[in-house]
Formats: structure tokens, C-alpha cells, sequence
């Protein structure tokens, strides 16, 4: 009798004198369901055509077979994915900006507690990442989709440049190539710019010989800045 095979699925199994055995249920394209123990019964493939022989049934009406041949060998249906090579650029987009805007919020919650931040400088690298960070921040749902997927949305930095992605842009670029940092959190504000979790305060500490007591002296700093660079590559 030939059926074709819409499921397998590993009921028991065991070992006996014989060696190792399996009890596997078949279920057909019209969802009868047979049991077998017949040697690798579990690797056949989905949508195969099968001649089964030796046929039973018990007495609570289940049927089952000994022996069976593969007719035609199928191919296994493969669900349709949900996810578009749309979806997934979107989705590491937004993985990517999600990373980017924690170190940056990280970097301006450490730069907040610092007694520096009446110095001017201070204060514009303070503004030009929170602008970044918020833009990067705030998201919007796409319509007409099955999935709500989020979309990073800019947020307006300046009212005169009509440009607002340009804006954001320049200011993280105003970041990334700031001057040589004179204190301590310009120093680290320019390691965190790099967009890693791992390029830390904690991690420059433990990586190079310096200490925030001699780091106050500004000579210290640019030195350290010079020998992150050499040593980083950055």
C-alpha cells in the first residue's frame, strides 16, 4: 500500500537484545496515522511516496506496519519566512542604533557627574551628543506592514538648517574628530566614541598605568590620548 508522508515523529525507544530500536509514527497526507519499528523510519523524508508492507492493526483499531520502500523520495516543506531582506536590514539597522545610543547615553550620564561641565567646551560636546543620542533614541512604527518595525526617526537639532539628517550627522562627526581632549572627560568621552561597550572608563583604567588624580593635569591626558591612539589604532 503507497502513502505519502506528511509527518514522522519519535513516539519510544530503547534498547533490547537486537540492539537499539525506535517506535515511529507516520502520519499521511490524510492524516492517518501508522506506527513502526522498521529500521531508520525516522529519517524518512517529508513528502515521500511509500510502499509499506506487513500491515497490522490492534485491537483498539491502530495500524502500524514492518517493512517499508521508499517510491519516490520527497523534499520537506520549508515554512515561508516572515522576514524580508528589507526586514532584516531594518532590524540590524535598529540593532546597531541601539548600541550606538547606550554607549552614548552612558558616555553623557558619566560626563553629567563631572565637575567639568561649566566648561564651555564641555558643554558643547555635552549638547552635540545628547542631540545625537535623542535622534538615535526616538522611533516611529511603519504602517501597512505585519510586523510593527521600528524606524529610527531624527528629531529636528536645529530650527534653521533645513537638513535635519545633515545636522545630525556633522555633530556626530563634530564628535568623533573633536581637537585633542584637555580633560580627563573629553578623554573619555573621545573613547567612548567609538561605539563599543567594551571602550569604557572602567576599560581604560584596567588596560593603561593611569590614574584620574594625575589625569587632572592636562599634559597627562593628551598623553594618554596619544598613546590610546598608537596603541588602539583609532
Amino acid at each position: 500500500m503507497e502513502i505519502k508522508v506528511k509527518s514522522i515523529k519519535v513516539l519510544k525507544k530503547g534498547e533490547n537484545d537486537y540492539g537499539e530500536w525506535k517506535l515511529v509514527q507516520v502520519t499521511t497526507s490524510e492524516d492517518v496515522k501508522y506506527t513502526t519499528l522498521a529500521k531508520e523510519a525516522e529519517t524518512i523524508t517529508l513528502g515521500s511516496i511509500i510502499n509499506i508492507k506487513d500491515m497490522d492493526k490492534d485491537d483498539k483499531g491502530r495500524e502500524s506496519f514492518k517493512k517499508y520502500e521508499v517510491v519516490e523520495r520527497g523534499e520537506a516543506e520549508k515554512p515561508p519566512s516572515e522576514m524580508t531582506p528589507e526586514l532584516w536590514t531594518e532590524k540590524d539597522r535598529l540593532q546597531r542604533f541601539s548600541i550606538e545610543s547606550q554607549v552614548c547615553f552612558k558616555g553623557i550620564v558619566e560626563l553629567a557627574k563631572q565637575p567639568i561641565m561649566d566648561d564651555p567646551q564641555t558643554l558643547k560636546v555635552y549638547r552635540a551628543a545628547l542631540d545625537w543620542a535623542m535622534a538615535h533614541f526616538k522611533t516611529t512604527f511603519k504602517q501597512g506592514e505585519d510586523k510593527a518595525i521600528e524606524q529610527a526617526k531624527p528629531s529636528k537639532v536645529e530650527q534653521e538648517e533645513e537638513d535635519e539628517g545633515t545636522v545630525i550627522e556633522e555633530k556626530q562627526k563634530d564628535i568623533l574628530e573633536a581637537d585633542e581632549p584637555a580633560t580627563i572627560q573629553a578623554l573619555y568621552n573621545w573613547i567612548v566614541s567609538h561605539g563599543s561597550k567594551e571602550y569604557t572608563r572602567t576599560w581604560f583604567l584596567k588596560t593603561f598605568s593611569y590614574t584620574e588624580e594625575e589625569l587632572k593635569k592636562p599634559s597627562r591626558v593628551l598623553d594618554a590620548y596619544h598613546e590610546i591612539k598608537e596603541t588602539m589604532g583609532w
